[in-house]
């Protein structure tokens, strides 16, 4: 039987409730009532109360942008919060474009490729859940890649570099195609024509030509390489190209074209490594592939909730 979005939304009211006021004896009776009342809703709840698990178990995207409280709460007002972050993550994790629409010029949201074209004639390929900054002046091109990942054609202009930042490396060209992928494990950028300079604070330095590729770690440390250049913004053609990326690495690209949330519930399997040549437009079924190959198994609690693990 198909749950109803009706008995979802009821669903999410009675979690918050609940978590609202957990010793209301005549709450908890009504919401007995409510789950026996139908099939619908017995499903509903339990898609909504795992998700709510799920999301309470598991670190929210952007974290690191909230703020902390600064004193106690009491009880009653701490338990309320309590369900209002699961909302709040259920939201973020779902919409986690939302937040940079506030400080980026142009931003992409879940399967969403986007050309952006520039005053010079250059165009920039939005990625999926990205965003940039674009500042240009008379002797400067420059973008700032806040998130996600971006493939730009470059016009050549002799006086006036193109460079794109990421806050871990800057890339420097005249005029070539490339590709930069920003996330949570560092920065990564390939080139189809062309050359660039990737420079960072870290100290590395690195001229790539076509087919090159390099990608700089958070942690430290780089690894360089080369392929076919179309390899190169391969994501243009619904294709996801994973050289020795560990699982957390994919799942995290294939968020970007998932209108839901994906979690791992092992950090083993999230370590493990990736290699191989997977479709974008299908994450549900390249979840399975990566999954079948570490002997682990894919559950799709919900249309929208994909969970990774270990059985």
């Amino acid at each position: 039987m198909e749950t109803s979005d009706t008995a979802r939304t009821e669903a999410t009211r009675w979690l918050i409730l609940l978590q609202e006021q957990p010793d209301d004896h005549t709450l908890k009776t009504a919401f007995e009532a409510w789950l026996v009342a139908s099939p619908a809703n017995a499903e509903a709840w339990a898609e909504t109360s795992h998700v709510g698990a799920l999301m309470a178990q598991s670190a929210p995207r952007y974290r690191n942008r909230w703020s902390q409280p600064k004193a106690p709460w009491r009880r009653k007002v701490a338990t309320a919060a309590a369900a209002l972050a699961i909302a709040a993550a259920i939201v973020i994790a779902l919409t986690p474009n939302v937040l940079l629409r506030f400080t980026a010029d142009y931003v992409t949201g879940t399967a969403d490729v986007h050309a952006v074209p520039l005053p010079d004639g250059s165009v920039v390929h939005l990625a999926p859940d990205s965003a940039i900054d674009v500042d240009y002046a008379p002797g400067r091109r420059h973008i700032r890649l806040i998130a996600g990942g971006a493939f730009f054609e470059v016009q050549p202009d002799a006086v006036r570099p193109f460079t794109v930042a990421t806050g871990v490396v800057e890339t420097t060209v005249l005029g070539t195609a490339f590709d930069v992928r920003l996330d949570d494990e560092g920065v990564a950028v390939a080139v189809r024509h062309g050359s660039v300079r990737v420079e960072s604070a870290a100290g590395l330095r690195a001229q790539l030509g076509p087919g090159d590729w390099v990608r700089a770690r958070a942690s430290g440390g780089a690894e360089r390489g080369a392929g076919p250049p179309d390899q190169a913004g391969a994501w243009l053609r619904g294709e996801l190209v994973a050289r020795d990326q560990s699982v957390a690495e994919v799942v995290a690209e294939l968020r970007r074209y998932f209108p839901g949330a994906i979690f791992i519930m092992d950090d083993r399997l999230a370590a493990q490594p990736v290699t191989g040549l997977y479709a974008l437009d299908d994450p549900v079924q390249t979840l399975r592939a990566v999954a079948l190959t570490h002997g682990a198994t894919l559950h799709q609690i919900s249309p929208w909730v994909l969970v990774l693990s270990k059985d």
